[in-house]
């Protein structure tokens, strides 16, 4: 029994006087090209969803630890230190940190035996340790990559201002996502309120 072709070994299309002209296309290619996609759905439909989190956050390092960078760049100079430092410089650091970073990630990510684990059920997250876990190694991956990018730009003899920035990077841009967060729900808060003594009297 023939199996069923995906694709027909021939095309009909019209000429100018309305006549049925059969044209052959490639169609070994076309049905390579739909394989390929094909696999590459399957390969990706199979990747567990914590993976796609991780890489998907991995790609972002670059933008996420110039960020850092600039924050405790910005927060350093502010209390009064000597160096100045342009932002551009501490953007080109942490980017450059970043990338080296991602290729780290992925390498880890790619490996057959590396798996993610499902958080614990048992875990009490009300508690502040698991926060402050995932805080302190963001904290850590952020001087590791204010190290490379100093290096890398030729700044040794600023690295230790850089590496205190990258340290300091994390805790400021969580103070001030929650300081905004804050603010946000004190606003509305505030707003309702009024609209409740208006309503009111």
């Amino acid at each position: 029994m023939n199996a069923c072709r995906t694709f027909p070994d021939c095309l009909e299309i019209k000429d100018p006087a309305g006549n049925t002209v059969p044209e052959c296309i490639p169609t070994k290619a076309l049905q390579q090209r739909s394989t390929a996609l094909s696999y590459s759905w399957q390969i990706y439909s199979n990747i567990p969803e914590p993976h796609l989190y991780a890489f998907a956050e991995a790609a972002l390092s670059p933008v996420k630890y110039s960020l850092f960078q600039l924050l405790g760049s910005a927060f350093i100079q502010w209390l009064g230190h000597a160096n100045s430092v342009a932002p551009s410089t501490s953007v080109k650091i942490g980017a450059f940190g970043g990338t080296m970073l991602i290729l780290l990630y992925f390498a880890l990510l790619l490996k057959p035996q590396a798996t993610l684990h499902e958080p614990d059920e048992s875990l009490d997250f009300h508690s502040v340790l698991p926060y402050l876990v995932v805080l302190l190694k963001e904290m850590a991956y952020s001087v590791l990559a204010a190290i490379i990018g100093s290096l890398a730009c030729g700044l040794h003899e600023q690295i230790h201002f850089h590496v205190a920035a990258g340290c300091l990077g994390p805790v400021l841009f969580l103070a001030i996502l929650f300081g905004s967060l804050a603010v946000t729900i004190g606003v509305a808060w505030s707003g309702g309120k009024c609209k409740y003594w208006f309503n009111r009297y």
